[in-house]
């Protein structure tokens, strides 16, 4: 990532077409333009305007400005955000910001203490400690709480911190667009994978996208759906794959369908019921179960259909779990049932681990897709990813 300085002096001669004028708009002579400019294209070894034609953008630089602009929109946010209750808030605050400042308050953020900061930084104690008081006394707000020991952030402190994060992605995926177009796509992005994908959906594209694209790294996190959305709404998370939701979608996220799929009643191999040519609501009332994790798709459907059993409340109560590799032991070392994705279950039902209790559910069908940013803008190893997963 190269410097701030270097970003606003592009973005203001993309938008103006004129050095003179970009220069008045940011208030940096027109020498110190030039000079950051020349920089900036030897660091990314492309040409950014043609000259010949008045800092015509060229394609390099058009392909690059996508993400530097919405880059610099996320910083002009945060700082607006903390700024807000100043009665004459400066407007161009954020161009006064360093990249080494964000640095030490991601660092300190996330390590939760300025000497795990310096630590990771490669910088002394004083100097981090320094660059974050200078950072909360530009912006005029305090950004955490500090005691000896340790740090941590307040709601502003979160607040700039989010949107920091998502300009610094911004800014690495425009340096990747760039090496894409010529040529070399060697980024990272990361995928949140719900437990419906893990076995069977995932697993094919992930190894399909790697033929096409070997220098590609595709990070895969795992975790509940809330708190993939919360590293998605900072930046460390491209998109969600799983179950859409229908209610409570969170701030600022969009959902895309890709496909339907299923729920079925599950159980070990022998189970007594996967021996019954015909199966009843009844048989299905005299075992116990497991249930999905409150919160989930599956659970809301399991809730009305296990209530529907009308099983006794003297009988076992349902076991609750999240993990699929939990749940296959409870069901392989006892006659319990679950209800689940026919995707998830796929490997464990093809290798003849569990089995499919003939039973159908009705109206059990679900959309299967990906969440994603508002205003995220896939690149084309992504957008190929995304083609392969339906």
């Amino acid at each position: 990532m190269l410097s701030l300085k270097a970003y606003h002096v592009f973005e203001s001669i993309f938008r103006f077409g004129s050095i003179t004028d970009a220069s008045k708009h940011i208030n940096v002579s027109q020498p110190a333009m030039t000079q950051s400019l020349l920089k900036l294209e030897a660091a990314l070894g492309v040409g950014l305007f043609d000259r010949k034609k008045g800092m015509a953008p060229t394609k390099a630089s058009k392909i690059f400005h996508t993400h530097i602009e919405t880059g610099l929109a996320h910083l002009r946010t945060a700082v607006g955000v903390c700024a807000a209750k100043e009665e004459k808030a400066n407007p161009h605050l954020y161009r006064q910001i360093s990249l080494s400042q964000l640095k030490c308050l991601h660092a300190t953020f996330e390590g939760g203490s300025f000497k795990s900061a310096a630590q990771s930084c490669g910088l002394t104690l004083p100097t981090v400690h320094r660059s974050f008081r200078s950072l909360e006394a530009l912006l005029g707000v305090k950004l955490a709480e500090t005691r000896p020991n340790s740090v941590r952030r307040n709601t502003e402190g979160e607040i700039f911190y989010n949107w920091t994060k998502l300009a610094f992605r911004e800014f690495r995926q425009a340096q990747s667009d760039l090496d894409g177009w010529k040529g070399s796509y060697r980024e990272t992005f990361t995928v949140g994978a719900l437990p419906l994908v893990q076995s069977s959906i995932l697993p094919k594209a992930v190894l399909a996208f790697s033929q096409e694209f070997p220098h590609v790294t595709v990070a895969v996190f795992d975790g509940t759906y809330q708190s993939m959305v919360r590293q998605m709404q900072r930046g460390e998370i491209d998109f969600i794959i799983g179950a859409l939701r229908g209610e409570g979608l969170a701030e600022h996220i969009e959902q895309v369908p890709l496909f339907d799929d299923e729920l079925i009643v599950i159980s070990r191999v022998g189970h007594p019921l996967t021996k019954l040519r015909t199966i009843t609501k009844r048989d299905l009332a005299a075992y116990p179960w497991v249930m999905p994790r409150k919160g989930s798709p599956s659970r809301a459907y399991f809730d009305r259909f296990y209530d529907d059993l009308g099983r006794s409340s003297e009988l076992q109560y349902p076991i609750e779990t999240g993990s699929f590799s939990l749940l296959r032991c409870l069901l392989q070392e006892s006659d319990r049932l679950s209800v689940i994705s026919a995707q998830q279950a796929h490997y464990e039902l093809s290798s003849k681990q569990l089995s499919k209790v003939d039973y159908a559910l009705d109206q059990s069908t679900r959309t299967i897709g990906y969440s994603h940013r508002s205003g995220w803008q896939n690149s084309l190893p992504q957008k190929r990813f995304l083609q392969l997963l339906s």
